[in-house]
């Protein structure tokens, strides 16, 4: 999956603990509950899951980007 955007650190923040501002190559960690591949490219944010969990992330993404738009702490 790639995200991107002017909330593109507040997006971070609501999947895991990693400091966006924190320079890395990669980290794989947990993101939004489940095991993942995080890393930037050219300004985007890619993430990697396994192909069982993308239906839960995508939903997820969904739901943590309509929160960030409407200023919902949820």
């Amino acid at each position: 999956f790639e995200a991107e955007g002017m909330a593109l650190d507040a997006f971070i923040a609501r999947g895991t603990t990693l400091d966006p501002a924190k320079p890395s190559a990669s980290a794989a960690l947990s993101f939004a509950g489940i095991s993942a591949v995080v890393y930037r490219l050219d300004g985007k944010l890619r993430i990697h899951v396994d192909r069982g969990l993308a239906t839960y992330l995508w939903t997820w993404m969904e739901t943590a980007a309509g929160n960030i738009a409407t200023g919902s702490a949820d």
